[in-house]
């Protein structure tokens, strides 16, 4: 059921389908449109039965056939889409910056620790050295002291 007519452009710029020698009266007559509408759909219905035997028949069509049915779930434009994600976009773009000023604050928040652990260490190095200053000026004392008591 192949359908092999052609268009005609026919007086007042109207366009005539078919080719069997039909006026435009005829082409537009209510009878006419509605067979010629039921013929469409049956063509229509045909080649989709074709091509979905040709898909099932190869790999990848096989796969197309599997994500049709998943499709039709999708908003049908994308204008409701839009709509649909427009308050989620805006609570990720919150969220993003409210992690983002938390980030910025432990990173400070780490620094000053690192920071405070450098004075430890050299606190501790000062604590060392000043020990054995002392403990050598004890050293000197006695020594001293033994010289002179000679």
């Amino acid at each position: 059921s192949n359908y092999h007519g052609h268009y005609e452009m026919g007086k007042n710029n109207t366009i005539g389908i078919g080719g069997q020698g039909q006026n435009n009266n005829t082409l537009t007559s209510t009878p006419y449109l509605q067979s010629r509408l039921l013929q469409l759909r049956n063509q229509s219905q045909d080649l989709s039965s074709e091509l979905t035997k040709k898909l099932a028949t190869s790999r990848s069509g096989q796969s197309l056939l599997h994500i049709g049915p998943s499709l039709s779930t999708l908003p049908p434009d994308l204008s409701s889409l839009l709509d649909a994600i427009t308050p989620l976009l805006k609570e990720v773009q919150k969220f993003e910056g409210e992690n983002r000023i938390e980030l910025e604050r432990l990173v400070s928040q780490g620094r000053a620790v690192q920071c405070t652990v450098r004075k430890r260490r050299f606190a501790v190095e000062c604590a060392e050295i000043y020990r054995d200053l002392v403990s050598a000026e004890e050293v000197l004392r006695g020594d001293v002291g033994r010289r002179m008591g000679e």
